[in-house]
């Protein structure tokens, strides 16, 4: 680090200096930069001799949080983000990380007038901070459209000198992505439109849902409760030891009676005995319909249309009938028609994270958040039918529903629970068998699949609660898992199928391991056609590849389509049965912020 006053980020009010790598916010490449860190703001240049920084981002309202796999492909990696943007940054270190954001979380508790902000709620402009600290005088209701208005001028002229020119000879950005001031002005007047008037009653249609006012408002004043208990204590976290507070904050712990326990074991050996009963006469259903697949040309797959509303990125999709649904860093789910593509709902206001994990039984929709929150919406009227916590207050990475769609399995950090799924109550905890995070799920027969960044995969005997087996043999975090043809499709740097015929017996075989096709192999995402003819496998690279499941040779895909993205995070697909003119479709969850269709 030079110390000549011709050097980056000379000054007084610098807080901290030193080099961090950087990805690129249109491009998703990673770039070494000089970061300057002040009170207010993050400066960052090409080096430590530049006088003129490529890119700077105030901190007012800024949350910083650790992120890992699968959300980023780098390890030792931070999020700040603020209404406007957000950056990932990553250090030699884990000691050097903790130290930045740290330092990046102190600043910006300073530049929110002594606020500390927690992710998902965030605040949207000085006026905000005023009135926390109780220096501003009482203006008109929350609900005010010109309130709104007005909060979007003052969010618009709060990131207004906001700008990244780390990009500026490779991309500019698209409609839509204009700069930060732009960016939360638009995401403020969104605010306003949905503001509804003063003293109107909140109102439920088909199309939209809102929340009951009281409902929302109780809602919020329990969670700020519960964090204020914490928030002093909070403020001298780094935002490892944070989320740890955070979690312990957020859990509901369960216990069960002796006698309970055998109630509820009854009712899920039940639910999954009939599954595995009804298993082989549902793959001979799939059969007769297979056969359209075999005049498929996959060579005419192409993206016919994009899915906007999300604004960051889209976690997970997920498709039942004729609906497709979605979930995003926003917090929202959104839902679309399968077949005409347009906008059903728009399901919020439920979730104070991001949602990261979906899963579609009968007539409910339900999701699953990363600050460990599960809410189910009712397909009828898109009315809330329950929201639950998780039992150690960890984000719900995955969500199963059994066949039969009685049973809904969650999985948090190294917990899995087990839900009535109509009425939410926890039948069953099941834990101390993975010895890191669960982070994909799978049913077939009468097991259930947990697969887990301790890069095994455990199979349990839910007419038991036992574990059966452990297979191994990834590399990498167990991403994802899908049953198809009494086959179990597991993938991470491979994708390797395993015989699950026996699977409740501990007899599970694995029968083919398929090198993944990527420039980087690690598949994030499975699923197969509602027929199972065909499989389809998303990556972090981008790309979409189809694989055959009935061909004896699997190393190599049947087609693959190109997407111009980094990191899919998750695919599903309609038949043709659900499409117009007899044809397949794939949806995906990008990075990009929208939900692709492809045809």
């Amino acid at each position: 680090m030079s110390s000549s006053s011709k050097s980056a980020g000379k000054g007084g009010d610098v807080v901290k200096r030193g080099f961090l790598t950087k990805q690129g916010r249109f491009v998703k490449n990673w770039k070494r930069r000089f970061f300057v860190l002040k009170e207010g703001s993050l400066q960052y240049y090409e080096s430590d001799k530049d006088l003129v920084p490529k890119g700077q981002m105030s901190l007012f309202g800024a949350a910083v949080v650790y992120v890992e796999p699968p959300k980023i492909d780098r390890a030792n990696c931070i999020e700040i983000s603020t209404p406007a943007r957000s950056l990932f940054v990553s250090a030699s270190s884990r000691e050097s990380l903790r130290e930045w954001a740290l330092a990046v979380q102190q600043a910006a508790i300073v530049a929110s007038g002594g606020k500390l902000v927690l992710p998902g709620r965030r605040l949207q402009s000085k006026e905000d901070v005023e009135k926390n600290n109780g220096t501003a005088e009482s203006a008109q209701s929350a609900g005010s459209a010109t309130s709104a208005a007005e909060a979007a001028a003052a969010a618009a002229a709060t990131y207004a000198n906001d700008y990244d020119h780390d990009d500026d000879e490779v991309k500019q950005p698209q409609a839509g992505e204009g700069n930060a001031a732009t960016t939360a002005s638009a995401s403020a007047k969104k605010d306003a439109r949905n503001a509804p008037a003063a003293g109107s009653a909140a109102a439920t249609t088909a199309t939209t849902t809102t929340t009951p006012t009281a409902t929302k408002q109780a809602f919020k004043q329990q969670v700020d409760a519960a964090t204020a208990k914490v928030e002093a204590d909070l403020d001298d976290l780094d935002p490892f030891e944070r989320e740890e507070k955070l979690r312990e904050l957020r859990a509901e712990p369960v216990s069960f009676t002796a006698a309970e326990s055998k109630t509820n074991l009854k009712v899920i050996a039940a639910s999954f005995a009939a599954q595995a009963a009804a298993w082989p006469a549902d793959i001979k259903e799939r059969k007769k319909v297979r056969k359209a697949a075999e005049k498929w040309e996959t060579d005419e797959i192409k993206l016919r249309k994009v899915l906007k509303g999300h604004e960051g990125f889209v976690n997970c999709v997920d498709t039942r009938d004729e609906l497709v649904v979605s979930g995003g860093d926003d917090g929202t789910v959104r839902v679309w028609n399968s077949r005409t593509l347009k906008k059903v709902a728009v399901l919020e206001q439920q979730h104070e994270g991001k949602v990261v994990s979906l899963a579609l039984q009968g007539q409910l929709i339900i999701a699953g958040d990363d600050v460990g929150r599960i809410v189910a919406w009712r397909v009828s009227d898109f009315s809330v039918a329950y929201v639950k916590r998780t039992s150690n207050g960890a984000r719900c990475d995955a969500l199963v529903v059994s066949g039969d769609a009685k049973i809904l399995v969650s999985a948090s950090g190294e917990v899995m629970q087990v839900w009535d799924a109509d009425s939410g109550r926890c039948l069953a905890e099941l834990k101390g068998e993975h010895t890191d995070r669960i982070v994909s799920l799978a049913i077939g027969g009468q097991c259930v699949f947990s697969g887990s960044a301790d890069r095994t995969i455990k199979v349990w005997d839910m007419t038991s609660l036992q574990v059966t087996t452990t297979l191994t043999g990834h590399k990498n975090w167990v991403f994802c898992l899908y049953v198809a043809r009494q086959k179990l499709l597991s993938g991470s740097e491979t994708i390797k199928m395993w015989d699950i015929s026996s699977a409740h017996k501990g007899k599970v075989k694995c029968n083919a391991t398929i090198p993944a096709p990527h420039e980087k192999p690690s598949v994030q995402c499975l699923n197969a056609s509602p027929d199972e003819a065909f499989l389809f496998s998303g990556s972090i690279d981008g790309h979409i590849n189809l694989w055959e499941l009935e061909v004896k040779s699997r190393s190599k895909p049947k087609a693959s389509i190109e997407n111009k993205t980094q990191f899919i995070f998750d695919i599903c697909s309609v038949g043709p049965q659900k499409a117009p003119q007899g044809r397949y479709r794939i949806f995906t969850a990008d990075r990009d912020g929208v939900v692709k269709v492809f045809e």
